[in-house]
């Protein structure tokens, strides 16, 4: 399991490595971890706005001494759910200063239709913590979920299912 301080270790050792500015979003539970909602996450997940900078990180993140398995997705594109172009300026800004990453944690709500795509256990406990730690919206997470739906790549029956499951134990 990887905490806060090995994470924001391993963002400094990727920082060194780069040669340009790049911001990158935490997703999952890394941006739990980061939240402090959670005492670690077992990987370390990332989203790069661009394909430039995705390969940047990659490499990177390849000569890294950590040992971590980092899930690097970009433009948006999270698992199997593609978020609206404005995922990155809803995104909260980490307060660690670094050369030439900018790392930010992916909205709340974002984070819970993320996890809501899959839907375990874990899944479930981070939703309630979201929740309820967070304060989030019904409202305003319905109408987010109303502009990912139709981006999800499994089925969309299931993806709402799920949703209406979240909303029913949460709401």
């Amino acid at each position: 399991m990887i905490g806060k301080q090995e994470l924001l270790a391993y963002l400094r050792q990727i920082d060194e490595q780069l040669g340009k500015k790049v911001t990158l979003v935490a997703v999952g539970g890394t941006a739990m971890t980061l939240y402090g909602l959670k005492e670690a996450t077992k990987d370390v997940d990332f989203c790069a706005q661009t394909r430039e900078d995705w390969a940047a990180v990659h490499a990177a993140a390849k000569k890294a001494k950590s040992g971590f398995r980092l899930d690097l997705f970009r433009e948006g594109h999270i698992y199997i759910l593609q978020l609206p172009e404005d995922y990155a300026s809803k995104s909260g800004l980490v307060k660690e200063q670094f050369k030439n990453l900018e790392v930010k944690l992916l909205s709340p709500i974002d984070i819970i239709l993320t996890k809501t795509s899959r839907l375990n256990e874990r899944d479930v406990e981070d939703i309630r913590a979201l929740i309820s730690k967070k304060r989030v919206d019904k409202k305003k997470l319905i109408e987010r979920y109303e502009l990912v739906k139709d981006t999800y790549a499994g089925s969309e029956a299931a993806f709402q299912d799920r949703f209406e499951q979240v909303l029913k134990a949460f709401f």
